[in-house]
């Protein structure tokens, strides 16, 4: 009963603070549509479409036009048409990058002796990408190395076989009869998902502080409630309130992105290694906030260390940008962050179709620091707060 009363007490709080329900389940909706459909053409295998190039032919010769049209047909970027001098569209950035082929390309192409100038020059916008450029770069290597096929069977008198696509075929590693290709969607729910979870820091010490602040926890001690029982207050519905922002998040990524242009969320993981997961990755949000909160001397001192902590958290933890885009560096880093093992073990499950057991390291390093930190909490709680 009085549990209940507990209960219904922690969630009359909440309900009070429309600002605590809006940064529990707004905020995250709200970065699961901007992210996805920020990052959508980045993770696309078409990204290389989106960026445009001009060429400016130096040479001018018949073999300099056989490999811009042997560039224009494989690399996959978008030739751009544009009057005038192709590198001050670039500096007005109406282009990506331009390729710049050498006025002796066709005397170096045929040089046998090594050390001759370069061939061509890929000049990028600063704002295009070291991988883009590289992208571009290993394209244009290609051109070169179709180009030189071409030549050579031409002069071994053979017909020059057509360049096929079908010789070499990619795919994702198949788990559980499913092959799922990596989306922004894919990674941005996840992710926003685990960061919301750990954002009731917020809320749950607002409320604490409050409580400690107004005389509360001296009144409930004087009506025989124990302190296992005033956590279990705390605990229990922010627990819920998390499955519910969770059941919420996953359902914006499966219906609402695709209804503004982004790729629908697959749900094709284990639902027992999902479920599991994810009350793991609640217990240790709770464990972290109830630190935050039996710590903080008010409630602004609170929203500071609890909410950049999460901030850094879930920054090296790969929240704001995906793990593998870091240098080693930071992914060792990325490995003390709870937010990482939460994060690492939902998209092993929704894109590796890991079952309960493979999770199951995750889940337990999870709840393994949802205890440390409230064995901390408590202790500091009942030397600070739950006394005489």
């Amino acid at each position: 009963m009085r549990l209940l009363a507990a209960l219904k007490k922690e969630t009359l709080e909440l309900s009070r603070d429309l600002h605590a329900l809006a940064a529990l389940f707004v905020m995250p909706a709200l970065f699961i549509l901007i992210m996805s459909l920020a990052l959508q053409d980045a993770l696309s295998p078409q990204a290389a479409a989106k960026f445009s190039y001009l060429v400016d032919n130096q040479d001018n010769g018949e073999l300099s036009r056989k490999f811009i049209d042997l560039f224009n047909r494989h690399s996959g970027f978008s030739q751009a048409t544009a009057a005038g001098d192709p590198m001050a569209a670039l500096e007005k950035r109406r282009v990506n990058f331009v390729l710049v082929v050498a006025p002796a390309f066709e005397r170096n192409l045929t040089a046998s002796k090594t050390g001759a100038d370069a061939l061509m020059r890929v000049v990028g916008d600063p704002g295009l990408s070291a991988s883009m450029l590289a992208l571009a770069r290993a394209q244009a290597e290609l051109a070169l190395a179709l180009l030189g096929m071409e030549q050579m069977e031409s002069s071994l008198g053979m017909a020059a076989a057509a360049p096929r696509n079908d010789r070499v075929s990619s795919v994702y590693l198949e788990r559980r009869g499913v092959s799922r290709q990596p989306t922004s969607v894919q990674q941005s729910v996840p992710a926003w998902l685990v960061f919301s979870m750990f954002f009731i820091v917020i809320p749950l010490s607002t409320i604490f502080i409050s409580e400690r602040d107004h005389g509360t926890l001296q009144r409930l001690r004087a009506m025989g409630v124990s302190a296992p029982l005033f956590f279990a207050g705390k605990i229990v519905p922010f627990f819920l309130i998390n499955q519910l922002q969770a059941v919420i998040m996953l359902l914006v990524g499966v219906y609402l992105v695709p209804l503004l242009g982004g790729q629908a969320l697959a749900l094709d993981g284990s639902p027992a290694a999902l479920a599991l997961l994810l009350a793991a990755t609640s217990l240790a949000a709770i464990g972290y906030a109830t630190l935050v909160s039996v710590l903080a001397s008010s409630v602004a001192q609170a929203s500071i260390i609890g909410g950049v902590g999460i901030i850094l958290l879930g920054s090296i933890g790969g929240v704001m940008a995906p793990k593998f885009l870091m240098p080693d560096v930071m992914q060792k880093l990325a490995d003390i962050s709870p937010m990482a093992w939460a994060l690492d073990g939902m998209l092993d499950v929704l894109l590796r179709g890991a079952g309960p057991a493979a999770i199951a390291p995750r889940a337990a390093a999870l709840g393994a620091f949802a205890a440390a930190c409230l064995l901390v909490a408590a202790i500091v709680f009942l030397r600070r707060s739950w006394r005489p």
